[in-house]
């Protein structure tokens, strides 16, 4: 899915699978023009805010991407847009 990067996130306390790894709130963004619900991604390429980005929300991806079996993540930020498609 494609989503927009709204805000960093930070917290003094995290899961260790977390470490080293930036976590974002981001924003999907419909065919359509609307938005959806804002949820968290863990970026895996060195987005920045304002970057419209794709997202995998598939849970046993992001255990695999980041060699976490147990890691309590969902949702992964798999690449950023030059241009937006169509």
């Amino acid at each position: 899915m494609l989503a927009r990067v709204t805000a960093k996130v930070t917290g003094s306390v995290q899961h260790e699978s977390y470490y080293g790894r930036p976590l974002y709130a981001v924003r999907p963004e419909r065919a359509d023009g609307s938005l959806g619900r804002t949820f968290l991604a863990v970026d895996t390429v060195g987005c920045a805010l304002g970057d419209e980005v794709m997202v995998a929300r598939v849970p046993s991806l992001a255990r695999t991407v980041l060699r976490a079996e147990r890691a309590p993540v969902r949702s992964l930020i798999l690449g950023i847009l030059d241009e937006h498609p169509g």
